[in-house]
């Protein structure tokens, strides 16, 4: 997925060309990024959905800047290649005397690797980074 602007740059990519954002500090990001970052979220979250066929776009600036999630990015230049959103949820579990608990695993919120570049590694990669 390919933008008008450095990627790498606005997202501060590490020297592997990952991004780590954290989702509750957005004051964290220089403001004349915000933009950037809110068209790359808002656009990578729509073609995650569209490509999952879900009626619900899981990830976007708002959504993503309003929890205690962590996405992980991989970006080259000015192309966005993938990314993996994670986060606690609770669930429910019942257990082998049918008793129910609760636990607050890390779970995958979101996954979305651009269609060019599946089945290269940068999903293994994205989930073992």
């Amino acid at each position: 997925m390919e933008f008008k602007f450095n990627c790498e740059d606005a997202l501060g990519c590490n020297s592997q060309g990952y991004a780590i954002l954290e989702g509750s500090y957005e004051n964290n990001i220089r403001e004349c990024y915000k933009l950037h970052i809110t068209g790359i979220l808002d656009c990578i979250g729509e073609e995650s959905s569209k490509q999952q066929g879900l009626n619900v776009v899981k990830t976007s600036f708002y959504k993503f800047f309003h929890s205690q999630d962590r996405m992980f990015i991989k970006a080259e230049k000015n192309v966005i290649i993938g990314y993996l959103r994670v986060g606690k949820r609770r669930i429910f579990i019942r257990d082998e005397q049918n008793n129910y608990f609760q636990e607050d695993p890390i779970t995958v919120i979101d996954f979305y690797i651009v269609k060019n570049y599946e089945r290269q590694g940068f999903g293994k990669v994205s989930f073992n980074y």
